[in-house]
């Protein structure tokens, strides 16, 4: 316990006295040099044009038994019929 207390104490003798080291703030964390110019990609925009994909076999039969499926199971959520 006494330790703990002594190496406490140096420690914040030592931090009291620390400069740090260029492009870090005192807490010892990298200050940003640019910080408008952000890193990694942005996502790219999608053409509002460009062609949608195809439906697949399911969703191509699930639509044209939409309607059956209602009427044989009327209480029934548009969620549990699909």
């Amino acid at each position: 316990q006494q330790r703990a207390e002594a190496d406490k104490q140096r420690f914040l003798q030592e931090m009291s006295n620390y400069v740090p080291s260029q492009g870090y703030d005192q807490n010892g964390n990298a200050i940003a040099q640019y910080p408008h110019v952000t890193t990694g990609s942005r996502k790219k925009q999608r053409d509002p044009m460009a062609p949608k994909r195809n439906l697949s076999a399911y969703l191509l039969y699930q639509n044209a038994m939409r309607d059956q499926f209602k009427s044989d199971n009327p209480g029934m959520t548009f969620g549990q019929l699909s």
